[in-house]
């Protein structure tokens, strides 16, 4: 899996499979609602998001806490073709990580 980290912190993010704004000047989207954005990590907040395609891949795998992994852990435990890791500095808001994926 790819795993993209932003190097400049507080850009605009954007699902790069729907287009929808994560962070941004653009009223953020409710990235739950969009099946491209399979996973949303924050480093404050912990796991804000985790779709049912993530579940099923890690149960696969016989993972049943995916809470109890990191962001990269979760990446390199799914096989979910094309999917994306991104690492998003949002400045004084933390780091974040995303898991986007083409929709099913």
């Amino acid at each position: 899996m790819a795993y993209i980290k932003l190097k400049q912190e507080d850009v605009p993010l954007y699902s790069p499979f729907s287009g929808i704004c994560i962070y941004g000047e653009e009223e953020p989207a409710d990235f739950e609602e969009d099946e491209t954005v399979l996973y949303a990590c924050f480093e404050s907040e912990g796991v804000g998001h985790i779709s049912e395609r993530i579940l099923d891949s890690l149960k696969k795998q016989n993972i049943s806490d995916p809470e109890a992994l990191t962001p990269a852990e979760i990446a390199e435990a799914i096989d979910i073709p094309d999917a994306i890791l991104f690492e998003y500095d949002g400045g004084f808001n933390g780091l974040s990580w995303f898991i986007f994926a083409p929709a099913a």
